[in-house]
């Protein structure tokens, strides 16, 4: 016969049991709904460190249609909506991937990564790259592209090549370590990021990349949620906190934006004395980008650069390079020799036909900094680039 005493070993054990059981069970309620909301509703996570959503499975695994992928650095990822993309090419699945200080190498690399990790079925069929003088260069040197592949991702290390970075495959052990590491550190922020997705579906009944702001009407949910976020209540608790300025907004419109990929959508635009002093400041790479002569390293700009024309043709995928625009207060810095080898250098390695030039397309007050656009002008790029790659596909 069990005592009293006997017993609560086993009812310790039995409670143990039953609260594993548990937190395994919400695990996998919790990757399930996130599979959805970045599949089926288009959820953007790491939207701070969008680098890392390289190793996310989920945006590599949607359904059969052609890809379109938008890569390079941030700029991309700012002034290119994905949205106006999904509305115009709708036979194909638009996927995001333009990286913070993202540069020739990171892209090459990540091309490497998905077909490395996700297979040739993965690989997008079209790739609009936007480039500019620093993204060439590789500059700054150190990047949080492939610090993120060597700490959180199960299957690579990075190494520096003869051409930029190549992958190495991690060992067993150090797989595992990748894979608590990204639960621990980066998990919770991906499964907040669905979770609200699935928030803004139930409260709009609309998918992210249909969302185009101003084409849809808000539901009777949307316009109360919009009300009580404007309580005082509510108003009093979020002063006091470093989220304050979602207040100058509705919460739908505070909503799309955590779940989206853009960073800088709901900030004013910066104050041109700060940005002249900040790209004038021995501290700021943008000295080095203003100093770089093509010509001191063309041999090696030129072998990334048919690295990533050698990759997209034997994959079969078409090529647009958009040279995006940048703010006259930036443009200036340049020398005109040296922005002219860049210019030449690219023609030389991509061909015309597959290069567009946008550099002085946006005016000045559709700006946020010296690069990013404010939504009007990055609206206006955007419908310039689908003209242009319509033109390519047709």
């Amino acid at each position: 016969m069990f005592t009293q005493d006997s017993r609560k070993p086993a009812l310790a054990i039995s409670v143990i049991f039953i609260s594993c059981c548990l937190y395994a069970g919400n695990l996998v309620l919790l990757n399930r709904v996130t599979i959805w909301a970045e599949q089926e509703l288009g959820a953007f996570p790491f939207q701070q460190e969008d680098w890392l959503r390289y190793i996310t499975p989920s945006q590599f695994t949607r359904d059969n249609r052609d890809r379109i992928m938008l890569t390079g650095p941030s700029t991309v990822r700012e002034n290119l909506l994905y949205e106006q993309f999904t509305a115009a090419f709708p036979e194909h699945v638009i996927y995001q991937g333009g990286i913070s200080l993202g540069t020739i190498d990171d892209v090459n690399a990540a091309l490497d990564y998905i077909e490395g990790v996700h297979g040739t079925d993965s690989l997008p069929r079209i790739i609009v790259l936007g480039i500019s003088p620093r993204f060439i260069a590789n500059i700054p040197e150190e990047r949080p592209f492939r610090e993120g592949i060597d700490r959180y991702s199960p299957y690579f290390n990075t190494i520096q090549g003869n051409a930029g970075i190549d992958l190495e495959s991690k060992g067993y052990f150090e797989s595992v370590v990748a894979r608590l590491r990204f639960f621990q550190y980066k998990k919770p922020e991906q499964y907040r990021t669905a979770l609200l997705a699935v928030l803004s579906y139930t409260l709009s009944g609309v998918k992210i990349g249909d969302a185009i702001p101003g084409m849809v009407e808000k539901t009777f949910l949307q316009r109360q949620s919009d009300r009580l976020f404007k309580h005082p209540v509510i108003k009093h608790l979020i002063e006091n906190t470093r989220f304050k300025r979602a207040l100058d907004h509705d919460f739908t419109e505070v909503l799309a934006w955590m779940i989206s990929p853009y960073k800088y959508r709901l900030d004013p635009p910066a104050n041109q004395e700060s940005l002249v002093e900040w790209s004038n400041s021995p501290d700021s790479w943008w000295r080095l980008v203003y100093k770089w002569n093509p010509v001191d390293t063309e041999q090696q700009t030129l072998a990334r650069l048919k690295r990533l024309t050698d990759f997209v043709d034997t994959h079969g995928i078409r090529l647009l390079v958009i040279n995006m625009p940048e703010r006259d207060i930036s443009r200036v810095n340049y020398h005109d020799e040296n922005y002219r080898a860049y210019i030449s250098l690219i023609v030389d390695a991509v061909g015309d036909k597959r290069f567009l030039d946008l550099r002085d397309f946006l005016e000045q007050d559709e700006f946020y900094d010296l690069e990013h656009s404010v939504y009007p002008g990055s609206l206006r790029l955007t419908n310039e680039v689908i003209r242009s790659l319509r033109d390519i596909l047709d």
